[in-house]
């Protein structure tokens, strides 16, 4: 017979002295019982260990930022300005771009450090840079029907382009089928015409649209030019810049109900109008300009405008500095990037402020000017320093004999921002887990007890009754 080796438990005499600091004793399995309430709280244990792990890990992977206000200590002497703007009438040839310094008397241009790039407009922006201005007795006269030869109308293509869609039926009097048509359109032309926001383009924008009736007989002149062969005729006209007109011919059913979805259908496949397009027309072409100017670190101002070409003067007064920013961000000389890249996430908002925001005039002699202070921001951990900025803005009013300028004057903060980062050390993340462990499950132990316990109270009382 092979002898069993001796166990710690029934060892010798070091095996039972170390027993005596057993905190973990074991209960024979023969004598626990596993039950569907303990098993529920078990889950809920591990559930809830997990839960607030995840949450402990996260923020000791996370880092905490704390700042303080400093006199600025920067001694840089110079200051990099990153610019992308688009100016939306003005050609790059009348462009002239500078920096004045507080003071306004040194100038200094910095053409040989951007490019401009011309920027052609598409055919929806001509159109609302081109879209004619009528009067209210004009208009009224444009939205009424060509019934008869005793009213006035002369302009047909007014009418096209006093709307951004005219829908017109031509129809002759003796038509049968223009007189069983007339009902149906009649109510169409009253629908379309009393609720007009309903009508909207494919960027959701809604549509001047007016539907009219011309009587083919009375003006024969008119549809003998749009080439209408047959009655009744129903065509959808677009405001154009070309000289014939487009349109587009509708050959569905003659019925109210199939004529509102097709127009509502053809109307969200084109794209004619632009949102909040204000400024005037003096070029149809804008320039794209794009650089860098370092300057003395002091307040100043970066200006945008209009100057004389080799070929044409210009009535500066009636110029348009009309712009969008595409980018404007300051950074340290020498910086070779535009966009800090060692700057936490939850500054860099603050560095780009203006990014694709469009600043529009509505008529002549305006400019838009802008005010910007500038802070220099440090980060002590990453040892990088970026310029966090706060804007302001007006539509100022300039004298007719003066050049409209779109202005940015930055002003320097004299204090600095430095940002101190802080964070979990390791031994505080290793106790505050082992504390979510070690309360978990006794506040889960305990929850499961008193839940038993109250269970085997109800269960003694309803035997108590029985009995």
């Amino acid at each position: 017979m092979i002898a069993s080796p001796v166990s710690p438990q029934r060892g010798g005499g070091f095996g039972k002295f170390l027993l005596r600091f057993d905190s973990f004793r074991e209960i024979p399995s023969d004598l626990t019982e596993p039950t569907l309430l303990g098993s529920v709280f078990t889950l809920f244990g591990y559930f809830l260990c997990g839960t607030l792990f995840m949450c402990e890990m996260w923020g000791f992977l996370s880092a905490e930022h704390h700042t303080r206000i400093v006199m600025d200590g920067n001694q840089d002497k110079q200051l990099r300005i990153n610019f992308d703007v688009l100016l939306h009438d003005l050609p790059c040839q009348h462009l002239t771009v500078g920096v004045w310094d507080s003071f306004g008397n040194e100038r200094l241009n910095i053409s040989s450090n951007i490019a401009g790039t011309f920027h052609e407009y598409t055919e929806a922006e001509l159109l609302s840079l081109d879209k004619k201005e009528f009067s209210a007795a004009e208009m009224e006269e444009y939205n009424k029907d060509w019934g008869s030869s005793t009213e006035k109308h002369t302009s047909f293509d007014n009418v096209i382009e006093s709307h951004d869609f005219t829908f017109i039926n031509f129809y002759a009097g003796w038509c049968t089928h223009c007189r069983n048509f007339a009902p149906e359109w009649d109510k169409f032309e009253k629908n379309t015409n009393e609720k007009p926001e309903e009508l909207v383009d494919s960027a959701g924008q809604q549509l001047s649209v007016r539907v009219i009736k011309i009587n083919c007989v009375d003006f024969e002149d008119t549809c003998n030019s749009q080439n209408i062969m047959g009655f009744p005729t129903v065509r959808l006209y677009k405001r154009s810049i070309q000289v014939k007109k487009q349109w587009k011919e509708y050959h569905g059913q003659r019925k109210a109900d199939e004529l509102i979805p097709w127009v509502k259908q053809e109307l969200k496949s084109q794209q004619l109008r632009l949102p909040d397009v204000q400024f005037h027309d003096f070029f149809q072409e804008g320039c794209r300009a794009e650089g860098f100017v370092e300057v003395a670190r002091v307040p100043g101002t970066l200006h945008f405008e209009a100057s004389h070409s080799g070929e044409t003067s210009l009535n500066f007064a009636f110029t348009n500095v009309s712009h969008t920013v595409n980018h404007l961000s300051f950074t340290t000389a020498g910086e070779l990037s535009k966009y800090p890249t060692r700057v936490p996430r939850s500054f860099q908002e603050h560095v780009n402020i203006l990014d694709g925001r469009t600043f529009l005039t509505s008529g002549f002699h305006q400019a838009p000017h802008h005010y910007i202070q500038v802070v220099s921001t440090f980060f002590e951990k990453e040892k990088s320093r970026s310029y966090q900025l706060t804007h302001q803005q007006r539509l100022a009013g300039v004298q007719k004999t003066a050049t409209p300028q779109a202005k940015f004057s930055y002003q320097l903060s004299p204090v600095e921002v430095r940002v101190t980062t802080s964070g979990k050390k390791w031994y505080e993340f290793l106790t505050s887990l082992l504390a979510i462990v070690g309360g978990a499950f006794t506040v889960t132990g305990m929850l499961q007890a008193s839940t038993a316990a109250a269970k085997r109270a109800l269960k003694k009382g309803s035997l108590g009754k029985m009995v």
